[in-house]
């Protein structure tokens, strides 16, 4: 599905087709579109899948008057038990127009459609604004899952059981997309800016520049909840784990207490 995207003068528009001043956004293309876009643009097919490719790692590369940032984007899940991934985002700058390539919409896609227009104009200007909008997703998303993973705790404390175990290791997993995903970002981040930004005014550096540090903010946060869900995790497993020790070995001693206290004329001392 594709949609074509130019900057009004306080919003984005849809526009009949892509061309210079577009944004083109094209979600789990078919083959027709993938070759469109090495035929039109020249863009190198293994651009598209490495854009789709969701074991694909975030990276900055160049090609003529081309540049690729794969960026890794957290996305809501809902076919999954944890609550949020990280999905690949193909950015694609070309001289006059961006294309961003995805094979599932991340959550970042909807809120540059729906928040202040970026511009469209501008590649490396629109990308940073890409960028800034990404790592602001990382941040509510990780605060999202620090809420619920308190929510559990508070629930697990009560409940003394093994009930909210399976949303704590759920929040666990996206815990750890999201801390490999900001650190591959941020490697991405930094080969950007040493390669990609010689055309960018300084409005565009000095935004960028807020976009690494947010990125780094963002690792170091991910980071602190990791251990601190993976202490918790450890801290109540065990007590899970002694609750059924208690609960297996009950009926043991039940048992025993009802064999020692049997009539004298059981067995053979009838």
């Amino acid at each position: 599905m594709r949609s074509f995207i130019r900057r009004e003068p306080r919003r984005l528009a849809a526009v009949d087709s892509g061309g210079p001043g577009t944004w083109t956004h094209i979600g789990d293309p078919t083959d027709e579109e993938c070759a469109e876009l090495r035929d039109r643009l020249g863009l190198p097919i293994d651009w598209v899948r490495d854009s789709l490719d969701p074991y694909q790692r975030a990276r900055f590369q160049r090609l003529d008057d081309l540049a690729l940032l794969i960026v890794l984007s957290p996305r809501t899940v809902r076919e999954r038990p944890e609550p949020f991934a990280t999905v690949p985002v193909g950015l694609v700058l070309a001289t006059d127009r961006t294309i961003t390539i995805a094979h599932r919409d991340p959550d970042m896609i909807g809120d540059l459609q729906t928040g202040p227009p970026p511009r469209t104009d501008d590649p490396i200007a629109f990308a940073v604004v890409v960028l800034s909008a990404n790592e602001e997703v990382f941040r509510r998303e990780l605060r999202e899952i620090h809420d619920r993973s308190t929510f559990e705790e508070e629930e697990l404390k009560r409940s003394q059981t093994g009930e909210r175990l399976a949303e704590l290791i759920d929040h666990g997993r996206s815990l750890a997309y999201f801390s490999s995903a900001l650190e591959s970002n941020g490697r991405m981040l930094a080969s950007f800016r040493d390669e990609g930004l010689e055309r960018a005014d300084p409005e565009a550096r000095a935004a960028f520049d807020e976009v690494i540090e947010r990125n780094g903010e963002n690792t170091e946060i991910a980071a602190v909840f990791s251990r601190i869900h993976n202490d918790l995790m450890e801290g109540f497993s065990s007590l899970v784990s002694m609750n059924l020790n208690v609960l297996v070995r009950t009926p043991d001693r039940d048992h025993d207490r009802a064999w020692h206290s049997r009539p004298s004329w059981w067995g053979c001392g009838a």
